[in-house]
């Protein structure tokens, strides 16, 4: 497999410092020997990292403190290359092999075991990009999803392939293309999910459709006439029956639509220096009419301003 390649750290020696700014707040233990190589490209709010090392086998380790400072939540999936790769979460552990996919969860404790000489893939997403996508509270985490066949095999392939091409990738596809990955992994994660609702998935009709609902609204966030109207009718369904989808959930259709903008804004200050007139172009982008009700907004959200958002991340 290629590697990604718009940003590459060569160290000699691990440090929770460096590592921990390529994934999410990390300590590491018996990794001062080890010498590594990471390779980065992104696609939308989708990192990939082809991670390499050798020099002895080593922990990962992700703790309650890390967490309690976290101004951002991640799912990270492995796909080891080579050699063999230990995920612990929770009550849950699994051994992963060339070509198999793990997942775990920034949000809560977890530790990953590299060997000796390791080489392995990190597609890191946004919480946000597959909670919906999932059953509440899937049984996923620390599961071992076999990649040499069947759902496994091609969202194995599908992702080593996704990662080496980012750059190659047309601006107007970079965002569908991003979709395709949350929606494969999520097919993929069905397969250890437990109490599937279906022999086929874990998804009833109606959750299928709101899925579309969703996925349609994601790749249309940044268009003003987004509408519930609009959206039905792309999807083929009545803009009584997308209403009363979306309050099943507890929700309105605008209210998901909001938030889902938040969520994206909250990931571009993530990655943006602050600039003046930064808050304000987001605000407008997202629909607000104003920049202090998109700022009571965010904070009700994210229980910080969009400006300390900006700030968290650079300190």
């Amino acid at each position: 497999m290629e590697e990604p390649a718009e940003n590459v750290y060569r160290l000699k020696g691990l440090s929770s410092a460096v590592l921990s700014s390529i994934f999410v707040d990390l300590e590491m233990r018996n990794a001062q020997a080890i010498e590594g190589r990471y390779a980065i490209s992104e696609l939308d709010d989708i990192r990939f990292v082809r991670a390499r090392s050798r020099g002895g086998s080593y922990e990962v380790q992700r703790r309650d403190w890390h967490i309690a400072t976290a101004g951002s939540s991640h799912f990270f999936v492995c796909l080891p290359l080579q050699g063999e790769i230990s995920l612990l979460q929770d009550d849950s552990t699994c051994v992963l092999g060339p070509t198999d996919i793990g997942f775990v969860d920034s949000r809560r404790e977890y530790t990953v075991g590299l060997p000796a000489r390791a080489d392995a893939l990190w597609v890191r997403l946004e919480a946000s990009c597959l909670d919906w996508r999932l059953p509440r509270n899937p049984d996923i985490f620390a599961r071992r999803i076999i990649g040499a066949t069947g759902i496994g095999m091609v969202a194995s392939t599908f992702l080593r392939s996704v990662a080496v091409q980012t750059g190659q990738l047309p601006l107007q596809s970079r965002r569908s293309v991003a979709s395709m990955v949350s929606d494969l992994l999520a097919e993929a994660a069905a397969h250890v999910c437990r109490g599937r609702v279906e022999a086929g998935g874990f998804r009833a009709g109606s959750q299928r459709t709101l899925e579309r609902a969703r996925i349609y609204i994601d790749q249309h966030l940044d268009e003003e006439d987004l509408s519930p109207s609009r959206v039905a009718s792309a999807i083929g369904i009545s803009r009584r029956y997308l209403g009363q989808l979306f309050a099943a959930e507890g929700q309105t259709t605008m209210g998901w639509v909001s938030q889902r903008r938040l969520e994206r804004c909250r990931m571009r200050l993530a990655k943006e220096i602050w600039r003046p007139g930064l808050i304000t172009e987001l605000a407008f982008a997202s629909g607000f009419s104003n920049v202090s009700s998109f700022n009571r907004a965010f904070k009700a959200a994210f229980n910080r301003t969009p400006r300390e958002a900006t700030l968290s991340d650079r300190q």
